[in-house]
């Protein structure tokens, strides 16, 4: 028998090196890498005229400001920029006094994915374009935190240029021109995401969105492939030691992918299974409702219910019979909502057993033979760098 040394000795070792970020100003000052992005970002201060010097108003109080350094990598790992910000200290404010809203909208990756999921269908290039010092090009109609002052501008081009915004969504976009030209852009704090079938409109598009504001052109995006819209939900039941109650699952697949999931625990105690994954489909309802909407907005109407999945053949009845009784008139009445969009058609329940209930990988710990089946069913494959597999 070997001992534990020889073992050691014999055993394959690697190194994993990293780029440690400075946290203060004055070890960043000591590399020409932070020193020449710190030049940049002031030059792009000044270039947008975003600070004049005055005299301290009698009323205000000076914040004081903060260097914030960021190594940026590409896909493969290899850096790509050393990026640097010059931040006010926005925690030494007071709400009420200082400022009044902080709030700016960020696309969900719900969203991105579908966009996605969407495009890969159609089988459109995908294109994202990244904005340089993006919280340096809004106009302040008062003293606000930069992100919501950069969407403010960049929403009022959108609609100058004819694109209209998601009610469901208010990061996303759509401008459509006849009956087949589409363009679709998604923007998440400062990248721009964007598909379409016209080159025409994707030339407009670059044309316009460059002329506003500095822009990287980041070209094309890695996708995915297919295109259908199916749900599964489900749950556990009394999962939780601490109060019993259950965990609500759903999973959305949009072509070979899942776009959208959640896994949490429900908001009061299941008396049955069967109540559980009632909760449980009832969430999943609602995030079809959304899906629905989203689709929609990007002119991919739904002329079908969107079917959900579950392994519970008295769920299901539950879902269709609206005469309360003593299994359901206890349960809290916003959980029955989901009786009135299988009544309207948006949704349709499904049963499905419990070998194919995908949701299920998310409510307990599977055998590696299930867990690698459902595994694939999301999509969730090997990635590995060229050369290092």
């Amino acid at each position: 028998m070997k001992s534990l040394a020889e073992i050691y000795e014999q055993t394959e070792r690697c190194q994993f090196t990293q780029v440690i970020d400075p946290n203060i100003f004055q070890d960043a000052v000591k590399y020409k890498e932070w020193c020449n992005a710190m030049d940049e970002e002031i030059k792009a201060l000044e270039k947008h005229k975003t600070w004049e010097l005055v005299d301290l108003p009698n009323n205000k109080e000076v914040f004081g400001l903060k260097w914030v350094y960021k190594t940026k990598y590409r896909s493969d790992g290899s850096i790509q920029k050393y990026k640097a910000w010059l931040v006010a200290k926005g925690y030494m404010q007071r709400e009420g006094i200082d400022f009044e809203e902080t709030f700016a909208p960020v696309a969900r990756f719900d969203t991105i994915r579908t966009v996605l999921a969407l495009a890969t269908h159609k089988k459109w290039c995908v294109y994202q374009f990244d904005v340089k010092s993006a919280f340096l090009n809004g106009v302040l109609d008062e003293e606000v935190y930069a992100p919501r002052a950069w969407y403010d501008r960049i929403n009022g081009h959108f609609k100058f240029h004819g694109f209209h915004r998601s009610e469901s969504e208010p990061t996303l976009y759509v401008k459509l021109r006849g009956n087949d030209e589409v363009i679709i852009v998604c923007l998440y704090v400062d990248d721009l995401i964007y598909r379409s079938n016209s080159a025409a409109l994707i030339a407009e598009f670059k044309d316009f969105i460059i002329g506003e504001s500095e822009m990287t052109d980041l070209g094309l995006m890695n996708y995915i492939l297919g295109l259908e819209l199916c749900g599964y939900s489900d749950s556990d039941w009394v999962g939780s030691v601490d109060d019993r109650r259950s965990t609500t699952c759903y999973i959305f697949n949009l072509g070979l992918g899942a776009i959208a999931w959640n896994s949490k625990k429900q908001p009061s105690t299941a008396l049955s299974s069967s109540e559980a994954d009632y909760m449980a489909a009832t969430s999943a309802a609602c995030q079809a409702v959304w899906l629905r909407r989203i689709l929609e907005d990007m002119k991919q109407h739904q002329k079908v219910p969107t079917v959900v999945h579950c392994d519970n053949h008295s769920t299901i009845a539950m879902t269709r019979n609206s005469v309360f009784h003593s299994c359901t008139r206890h349960i809290e009445t916003r959980f029955h909502f989901i009786r009135e969009l299988v009544d309207k058609g948006s949704i349709k329940m499904s049963y499905c057993s419990t070998d194919e209930q995908l949701a299920d990988i998310f409510t307990k710990p599977l055998g590696s033979k299930k867990f690698v089946y459902f595994r694939d069913m999301l999509g969730v494959v090997n990635f590995c760098i060229k050369g290092e597999c």
